[in-house]
């Protein structure tokens, strides 16, 4: 059976991990995935050698080619299941699933309402999403948190199934497990995603800028791992509050094996994470993790048990919880090995690939039984 994964984002982030995931997962399977993404992104790069890949032209201004382009490549190649991601993703897979009357489910990795810059801009996709999503024949939601958000859009509750998103296995490497006693005298935070307003690496430079300056605590190095639109402000601000030896602008990193390795604290500091996949990375790698308490991180962290949790948007929270860690490194180690305990215990052997095989099946009326139990 041919599945149609669409995903046209034109950054690096946690949906584009998790496609590439997905079609890592069904190589040499009952499925043929087929991928949908704009041509000459670092997402169409990587997953170029995964699955057979389609591209779309990487110019705004052609757009308006996406629809025709995508019903030409579903009938040529005889989709049986469109599989969309993302709300662009969404629009683009639904309208031409539905014109051409081919199945379709939609992956929600994130809500329009609270993902979007300004409030008219946002009430049109959140409009928009949900007569989408209510066209689908199936909407997986990546965490209770969604679950309980699509039920105010008044999906009908058959049509909403939880799964969590994974990492990928195949990417590791008990060597970049590190969970040593810290030798340095200052710590190494990182920040790992799209650089986007609305994932809070502006937050986290107040942060750093507090401890550094306010503070007088220099024993911090920060490393902001992603690009995005907002990498110039970031840019700017770093220069203006004087911290350029303490934080860096890494850009995209293909491979986040060696970065987990060498930091000590992985932040995150979003005002909104539907899941929070990077929190999940960081719990695999043993890292200890500071997140915000938002969306479905708390259904990874329980606050001071394997992490944590600040209060959402609240710079001087972020801020006392990063001197806390400064000044207690052995919290560091403890709350790293309880979020490695944790991944062994409940994430390790999740089968986010039978429960997605279950969804095809159902989807295209061969309904097979789910093994797995709900976390």
């Amino acid at each position: 059976m041919k599945i149609l994964l669409i995903n046209i984002g034109r950054s690096y982030g946690g949906v584009e991990k998790f496609c590439e995931h997905l079609c890592e997962e069904f190589q040499n399977s009952d499925f043929k995935m087929y991928v949908l993404a704009i041509n000459k992104t670092n997402f169409y790069k990587k997953v170029s050698n995964k699955a057979i890949t389609i591209s779309l032209p990487n110019n705004k201004l052609l757009a308006f080619c996406y629809i025709p382009l995508t019903i030409y490549n579903i009938i040529h190649y005889k989709i049986d299941l469109v599989h969309c991601n993302g709300l662009l993703s969404s629009i683009l897979g639904t309208i031409c699933a539905k014109l051409l009357k081919v199945k379709v489910i939609t992956t929600v990795h994130g809500i329009a309402e609270y993902d979007q810059k300004g409030k008219l801009f946002a009430n049109m996709k959140n409009k928009l999403e949900k007569r989408m999503l209510r066209l689908n024949n199936k909407c997986i939601c990546v965490s209770k948190y969604v679950y309980n958000y699509l039920l105010l859009y008044k999906i009908y509750k058959d049509k909403l199934k939880i799964i969590y998103n994974k990492t990928y296995e195949g990417d590791f490497e008990e060597e970049y497990y590190t969970n040593k006693d810290i030798q340095n005298s200052h710590i190494i935070i990182t920040t790992i995603g799209r650089l986007e307003e609305v994932k809070g690496q502006r937050i986290l430079m107040e942060a750093v800028d507090n401890v550094i300056n306010k503070f007088h605590c220099k024993s911090i190095q920060c490393i902001i791992a992603g690009d995005g639109s907002d990498k110039d402000y970031l840019r700017k601000k770093i220069k203006q509050y004087g911290i350029e030896e303490y934080v860096k602008l890494r850009g995209f990193i293909s491979d986040v094996n060696v970065l987990y390795k060498n930091v000590d604290v992985v932040i995150v500091p979003s005002f909104i994470e539907t899941f929070g996949l990077v929190v999940l990375e960081a719990m695999k790698y043993g890292k200890c993790i500071v997140a915000s308490n938002t969306g479905g991180i708390p259904e990874l962290i329980k606050n001071n048990e394997n992490g944590l949790l600040f209060n959402t948007g609240n710079i001087e929270d972020l801020t006392f919880k990063i001197l806390y860690l400064i000044n207690n490194k052995e919290a560091i180690k403890k709350l790293g090995n309880k979020a490695r305990a944790k991944y062994e215990t409940c994430w390790r052997k999740y089968d986010m690939k039978k429960l997605y095989k279950d969804v095809y099946y159902e989807v295209l009326g061969k309904k097979e039984e789910s093994l797995n139990d709900d976390i």
